[in-house]
């Protein structure tokens, strides 16, 4: 939506942009979920400008129109219906927004009862983890809930009341975060360890637009897969309906992982012994031993009885479309589907390798 602009600010010089309008903002990728008809109907020149403070946690909320006509058909209030999903107190007041931006980071208010869930550090980052049900948990998911359903399509907020939820929160050098992500826990009986184990889900994951391409989603991830990994009770992680570019992100990672158990046994752990050793799914597990043997192809020989291997995985992933196809089609169907893998395969493997 063209009139929406989000702004992320974490001191003087970003604010000092935002004010000399040199600051980059970012259009909600998606907002049917506020908007159903992802129209503004009664506004004219209509301008939103939704200022993040990612280190004091303050939210500036500027609307500003020539003309409003709340008479006209399909007129949604902009204003009441952001202020719905937006924390209870939010700036109006540019000048009241300045004089608060740097008092209280969120290092300086919430650290002392949050818990480093990886010991890595990577560019300055560090990623913290609390249960959601603490206070300053849910205030920060509160603050940043909005951003979920703007660039997360199919985001939904969740239980804020249930233990069961945890909140990450990676944080760059000044304080600031840089992005949250949530997870939630499953009590399930390990039928192989004959013990009762935890599934985590990975549910939300988000790093704010600005500070995308930059590693800091890998950071997340991984200290997500530290924490649980670390407590000993992990049956699995598994990812809830996984956007295109978060399964790249969890193929880079998983493939990394996968590599590093290849060097630690002296060769190729097969997908049962990836799957136990980083709690992934055995389908997650499959795809990314396929991607280092996909990087391994040396000549036509071994390309070829490869593609036959995929293909044979895909007619059955896929049969229940594929059986509905004529022969040709079904020919056509696979060929497409094998080289959009190979696409995927070749661009995951540069961003492993880089």
């Amino acid at each position: 939506m063209e009139s929406i602009l989000v702004y992320f600010v974490r001191g003087d010089a970003d604010l000092c942009q935002y004010k000399e309008q040199s600051l980059a903002g970012y259009h909600p990728l998606f907002v049917h979920q506020l908007f159903p008809e992802e129209v503004l109907y009664g506004y004219e020149d209509l301008e939103v400008h939704l200022v993040y403070d990612v280190a004091s946690l303050h939210v500036l909320l500027q609307v500003r129109y020539s003309r409003k006509d709340s008479c006209i058909n399909g007129f949604v209030d902009v204003e009441t219906r952001l202020y719905e999903h937006l924390p209870n107190y939010v700036f109006t007041n540019l000048e009241l927004f300045e004089q608060e931006q740097t008092r209280v980071s969120f290092m300086d208010k919430y650290l002392s009862s949050w818990q480093v869930a990886s010991q890595k550090r990577y560019s300055g980052a560090q990623v913290y983890v609390q249960n959601v049900t603490d206070p300053s948990a849910f205030e920060i998911y509160n603050i940043f809930k909005l951003l979920l359903l703007f660039y997360i399509e199919t985001a939904s907020y969740i239980d804020c009341k249930d233990d069961k939820w945890d909140i990450f929160v990676i944080s760059g050098f000044q304080g600031e975060i840089l992005g949250f992500a949530t997870v939630y826990r499953f009590t399930c009986f390990d039928s192989v360890e004959k013990k009762w184990s935890t599934r985590v889900r990975i549910a939300q994951f988000l790093i704010f637009p600005c500070f995308q391409g930059k590693g800091f989603g890998l950071t997340l991830l991984d200290a997500i897969y530290s924490h649980y990994l670390q407590t000993g009770c992990c049956f699995e992680i598994t990812v809830e309906c996984p956007c295109e570019a978060f399964q790249t992100l969890r193929d880079v990672l998983d493939t990394q992982n996968c590599l590093q158990l290849e060097r630690k046994l002296g060769y190729l752990p097969s997908v049962e012994e990836i799957r136990e050793y980083w709690k992934i799914t055995r389908k997650q597990a499959f795809r990314c031993r396929e991607i280092i043997q996909f990087s391994r192809l040396e000549n036509e020989e071994q390309v070829k009885a490869f593609r036959l291997q995929v293909k044979k995985r895909l007619l059955s992933e896929y049969a229940e479309v594929l059986e509905t196809e004529s022969i040709v089609a079904r020919k056509e169907s696979l060929w497409r589907l094998y080289k959009e893998l190979e696409e995927t395969y070749r661009k995951v493997w540069k961003s492993v390798v880089r």
